[in-house]
């Protein structure tokens, strides 16, 4: 009754004043520099491949009927070998960077203004965590709401 399941996945390694940051589905990562938030992955959903392709409008992909259809996720045989090497980001990491990892349950209902806000004026991580999880409840996400907040210092 189990088969076909599936995940998604997100991650960030950090080495030597670096990150790496991947995923795989539709659970992203974002670093807020100098108050400017920056989506670091890509969804690997239907819609998304869509508005990719042109066939539809960009600013149509988040309302899109297959936005929570994933192409690609962990379980899939698509992902066997892991992420795309060509999407694994490599970046300099600087004091003060502060990094988001979420599943779409946060991200689906708040938006990234929301989401920069609430990064910024928290000093806290695990504040900001909360807050975020606190706002995706308050939106009725219809998704499992999980998020890590990481600041560098």
């Amino acid at each position: 009754e189990y088969q076909n399941m599936g995940t998604t996945v997100v991650l960030v390694f950090f080495r030597d004043k670096r990150v790496y940051v991947a995923g795989i589905g539709d659970s992203r990562a974002y670093r807020l520099r100098e108050s400017n938030l920056e989506r670091l992955t890509k969804d690997h959903s239907l819609a998304d491949a869509l508005g990719e392709a042109g066939t539809i409008r960009m600013e149509d992909v988040a309302q899109h009927k297959f936005k929570h259809v994933l192409y690609l996720y962990l379980g899939s045989k698509e992902a066997r070998d892991g992420p795309d090497p060509k999407e694994i980001r490599n970046l300099e990491v600087r004091p003060g960077d502060r990094f988001l990892l979420a599943s779409d349950g946060l991200t689906g209902v708040v938006s990234d203004e929301l989401i920069a806000d609430v990064l910024k004026r928290e000093e806290d991580p695990q504040r900001a965590a909360n807050r975020l999880i606190e706002l995706a409840l308050e939106y009725h996400s219809k998704d499992n709401v999980t998020c890590v907040v990481i600041h560098v210092d």
